[in-house]
């Protein structure tokens, strides 16, 4: 059923196509360092139960599409891979999301392919520090893009100074 609706074009949500939206910047025929020169984002954190849950018929794409969209893995980072599949070589990119891809066992697919891209050029880490007021999740910003790189910084946050 999901592969029909696939090749006759009809499944039943909308996914937002970057090529087809954006030719004139993703488009190699027609600029000659395809891709954005800065991608900023604060993605959704949703993990793999969710978006079985949720999200069934976009679950089965994100693991046809995301190479990251592999055992038990975060909306968050089919977002980081989304980043880098849309970013320029020269590009500078800045995101807001999870760390718990430092040492979740479920993480590892993620991590080696962080490791085998060199993305990332740097990390500032926050730990158990809570960056949103509302939101019960542990964070980090990541600054990245495709250059080869043979190492990154991090930079470790002990603890958050708030003032109201």
């Amino acid at each position: 059923y999901i592969e029909t609706l696939i090749a006759d074009n009809t499944i039943p949500f909308s996914h937002f196509d970057w090529k087809l939206d954006f030719p004139e910047i993703l488009n190699p025929n027609l600029n000659n360092k395809p891709g954005f020169d800065i991608v900023i984002a604060n993605p959704p954190y949703m993990r793999i139960q969710e978006i079985t849950r949720v999200m069934a018929l976009d679950k089965f794409i994100f693991e046809q599409k995301y190479s990251v969209a592999k055992s038990s893995y975060d909306l968050a980072n089919i977002f980081f891979e989304l980043g880098i599949n849309i970013s320029s070589k020269d590009s500078s990119n800045c995101y807001i999301f999870p760390h718990k891809f430092f040492n979740s066992a479920s993480t590892e697919i993620y991590r080696d392919y962080l490791t085998k891209g060199q993305f990332i050029n740097r990390i500032i880490h926050f730990g158990a520090n809570m960056v949103f007021n509302d939101a019960d999740t542990y964070t980090c910003i990541t600054h990245f893009n495709k250059k080869d790189k043979e190492s990154f910084d991090l930079l470790k946050i002990e603890a958050l100074i708030r003032t109201v």
